[in-house]
């Protein structure tokens, strides 16, 4: 399963991972690299959903907020963004996105 996403074969991986779910396999570590891969996908709403689902089961794992911080930026929901960064560097994440973020939507508070 892994093996496909790293290959960038997206219909193997993304089939693989379904059957996975199938028969019952969803931590918080395969849910986040299931969104990464629907993201690449272009599949975002999807990916924003898999990686609500590993937030519920691993709410405070600062790579995951990080993660879901760059899912809502890229489903274009800079507060949402904003709010999973703050949270995530509140519990050690790496803070990657805020500048970001403010930069992507900037020419938006303008219109």
């Amino acid at each position: 399963m892994y093996a496909s996403e790293v290959e960038y074969d997206q219909q193997a991986a993304l089939s693989k991972y379904a059957a996975a779910q199938m028969m019952g396999y969803s931590d918080s570590a395969f849910l986040q690299s299931q969104a990464r891969l629907l993201l690449r996908a272009n599949r975002i709403d999807d990916a924003v959903r898999a990686v609500r689902q590993a937030a519920v089961l691993d709410p405070g794992n600062a790579v995951l907020l990080n993660v879901s911080g760059l899912l809502h930026q890229a489903a274009q929901r800079p507060m949402e963004a904003l709010r999973l960064y703050a949270r995530g560097v509140s519990v050690g994440a790496v803070p990657l996105g805020r500048g970001t973020v403010q930069f992507s939507f900037a020419d938006r508070r303008r219109a």
